[in-house]
């Protein structure tokens, strides 16, 4: 289960530390996801799939547990 809340926390906090602060259409495209989309997960109007939440932590260098507020380990 996702925490919706620091799941967007930490995805803000992670998109800025890595240079995507107020530029998720760049982080969209990046991924294979229209802007739109993005901002529905990040903002819980939707759960985001496994496979993009796999990329993101990939990317970021943290666990799926961290990233979904599951864990406070990275």
């Amino acid at each position: 289960m996702i925490d919706h809340e620091k799941f967007e926390q930490r995805f803000e906090q992670l998109a800025a530390k890595n240079g995507y602060h107020r530029k998720y259409y760049v982080l969209a495209q990046k991924l294979g996801y229209s802007e739109n989309t993005l901002y529905r997960y990040v903002n819980s109007l939707s759960f985001p799939p496994v496979a993009l939440l796999d990329k993101l932590c990939d990317m970021w260098g943290v666990s799926m547990d961290y990233l979904t507020g599951r864990s406070d380990v990275m």
